[in-house]
């Protein structure tokens, strides 16, 4: 990060300002404490429904009081406001990736582990699941949506950075799924197609369940697909089952070589 680079060469640098009257404390600390402020505060607000201006809501003497700093600390890091905020937005887009990431290999490792081996309905079914899971926990989404509709050139880049990074986070589950049911690209898709189809659609398909849940209804296991085991939480309904005739649309069955 741009800014990132800066703070080790003023760390560095004799100073006679405010770093130097005080205990000294690390730049990453000083710096995940307010940035992790931002996101706390940005956070309420599109809880509160407060959309407009999205991250023009971030203001440094909040930032600073919610922090525990000082104002004059978020300007030493900070030259401007709208630095800041640039810098807050990829931090949480850092942030949501890497806790997507983990959240989605736990529920597939539940399941495997309940069936005692992994299936393709299962993995699908509980990542599909987990990302409902975390996007409800998060404004995430709603937030990017938001950032998107300003039109805001570097602003789009960070969006468009976003969805790579998830891309990328599923394109590993897919192959896996892809070799395990023996299975392969059917032309003209490739893997990253797949990706993108599926993370576009739960992305959608979670905004319709937002504000009708019942759209997505229980139950919509594809045909000939076993029912999940017992009473683990993450069921079929029309979101996983979508996904998972995706899959098989985009996919085709390896042919046996030859010989």
């Amino acid at each position: 990060m741009e800014y990132g680079r800066r703070l080790v060469d003023r760390e560095a640098a004799p100073s006679t300002s405010w770093t130097q009257r005080r205990p000294r404390e690390s730049a990453e600390t000083t710096i995940e404490a307010m940035l992790e402020a931002g996101r706390e505060i940005l956070e309420e607000r599109f809880r509160e429904r407060k959309t407009a201006g999205v991250l023009g809501l971030i203001k440094a003497n909040e930032v600073a009081q919610r922090s525990g700093k000082t104002t004059g600390a978020f300007f030493y890091w900070w030259p401007t406001q709208e630095a800041y905020r640039r810098q807050l937005l990829e931090y949480m887009v850092r942030r949501q990736r890497a806790l997507d990431v983990d959240r989605t290999v736990a529920a597939i490792r539940d399941v495997s582990e309940a069936r005692g081996h992994s299936e393709l309905s299962d993995t699908i079914r509980a990542a599909v699941a987990s990302v409902f899971e975390g996007l409800s926990e998060s404004s995430m989404l709603e937030i990017c949506m938001a950032v998107w509709s300003t039109r805001e050139d570097e602003d789009s880049e960070l969006l468009k950075s976003y969805y790579a990074q998830i891309n990328d986070g599923v394109l590993a589950l897919f192959e896996v799924a892809r070799r395990m049911e023996n299975r392969r690209m059917r032309a003209p898709y490739e893997l990253e197609d797949l990706a993108t189809a599926m993370t576009s659609l739960v992305h959608a398909l979670y905004i319709r369940w937002t504000l009708d849940p019942a759209a997505l209804r229980e139950g919509l296991a594809p045909p000939g697909v076993p029912p999940p085991l017992g009473n683990h939480p993450a069921h079929w309904n029309l979101a996983s089952s979508l996904c998972h005739l995706i899959f098989e649309a985009m996919t085709e069955p390896t042919p046996p070589p030859d010989g």
